[in-house]
């Protein structure tokens, strides 16, 4: 601080050139408005003074002002002709000061009282104190923003570490998903060569672990490339009786240890669905394992296929509790999950699958009458009328 001028304490007379001072040696913008509050009351007495900051070009909003009741107004219009119709409004007679530091523009100054114009002295008052504030909002502005620039800065170093560590873990799940693919290839193998000497009564059975086995390649497989569709179209065409007859071989052993619970088929004559069969088979599998989570001892789950205008329709129904209507909004969303012991997963990838096919899954329920979820694909033959289409099959119980 300059030291041929003392800044009042307490109760002493202002002046301008301690005003100057105090402002010069404020350290930071909330100092410099406390030594106006202080000051102001004896130099201006009859006068209110604002500051405003500028936000943007045509916006500015009141940063500082000894008017009580005014200090919190939010954003104005930042024109010179704009702000003085704002006083004028309201019964002021305003002196305007523009606040330029380094050839920018940081906001206004106002003077301003009811019964006259400001006088000489308001005037020579703003034009001595408002090179000052200007650095001081200068000052600000820049402080402002390297708190900006340092919380940025801040974010995108937490998202590069994040970045780092997702990196790890995907270089980690891809070398996890070519080793389990190396074992999947093994296990394939082996059950291949099986099933050439494997008695008749097993072949079934070893069938089934070739299946299981080549599901599961092509699941990593999936994971690694993602899904993309196939060059040739034959890839894409699933026979929906053959999927549905070795989806329900595979969760055999899940709904065949409740000795109470009955699986029944309805299938009518249907077209190919465009999707590919171990994914359709993956979607199956999942319905059919929840649905037999929903039984206790027993129940019966229903699958059906039929025609749909140019779709199939697949449903797997269950005689469970149902799921409650606050509940069906959330089962399809990841991690979210009715049953104590579920993931939350299935049906989340189940539905993703099927609308990258073009197809959807539904699902109808009411607590106490069981739940049904409906599969929808697009046929492969569009244009082909289906024959027995309205002739449903006899219901098949599979022991």
């Amino acid at each position: 601080m300059p030291s041929h001028v003392a800044v009042p304490g307490p109760g002493d007379a202002w002046s301008l050139g301690a005003l100057l001072d105090a402002l010069a040696a404020a350290g930071d913008w909330p100092a410099c408005c406390a030594e106006l509050r202080r000051a102001l009351p004896q130099l201006i007495p009859a006068m209110r003074l604002d500051i405003y900051a500028s936000r943007s070009e045509s916006a500015i909003s009141r940063v500082f002002s000894t008017d009580a009741a005014s200090r919190s107004a939010g954003r104005l219009n930042g024109s010179e002709p704009a702000l003085r119709a704002w006083y004028r409004r309201r019964g002021y007679q305003p002196l305007l000061a523009r606040l330029s530091a380094a050839g920018e523009h940081y906001g206004w100054l106002a003077l301003a009282c009811r019964s006259e114009p400001p006088g000489a002295g308001a005037l020579g008052l703003a034009r001595q104190i408002a090179p000052l504030l200007a650095l001081r909002l200068r000052d600000e502005c820049a402080r402002h923003e390297l708190e900006r620039q340092a919380e940025r800065a801040m974010l995108i170093d937490q998202r590069l570490r994040a970045t780092d560590t997702l990196l790890v873990q995907a270089v980690l799940a891809a070398g996890t998903a070519h080793d389990l693919g190396n074992l999947f290839t093994s296990v394939l193998a082996n059950a291949q060569l099986l099933l050439q000497d494997v008695p008749e009564a097993l072949r079934r059975d070893v069938s089934t672990i070739v299946r299981a086995a080549e599901d599961g390649r092509h699941l990593l497989q999936r994971l690694q490339t993602g899904l993309v569709q196939p060059e040739s179209s034959a890839a894409l065409l699933a026979d929906l009786p053959s999927v549905i007859e070795e989806a329900i071989r595979l969760t055999r052993p899940i709904w065949q240890n409740k000795r109470g619970v009955t699986l029944v088929t309805q299938l009518r004559e249907v077209a190919p669905a465009r999707i590919r069969a171990p994914d359709l088979r993956e979607v199956l599998i999942n319905l059919i394992i929840n649905a037999s989570s929903m039984l206790n001892t027993t129940g019966q789950i229903t699958i059906a296929c039929a025609p749909r205008e140019r779709e199939v329709l697949i449903s797997v129904t269950d005689t469970g509790p149902g799921i409650a209507p606050e509940q069906q909004k959330l089962i399809f969303q990841p991690m979210a999950t009715t049953r104590a012991h579920g993931s939350g997963l299935g049906l989340s990838i189940s539905r993703a699958l099927l609308e990258f096919y073009g197809g959807a899954l539904t699902v109808e329920s009411a607590p106490g009458q069981g739940a049904t979820f409906s599969v929808i694909l697009p046929a492969a033959e569009r244009d082909r009328v289906v024959a027995g289409a309205h002739e449903p099959l006899l219901p098949n119980v599979v022991e």
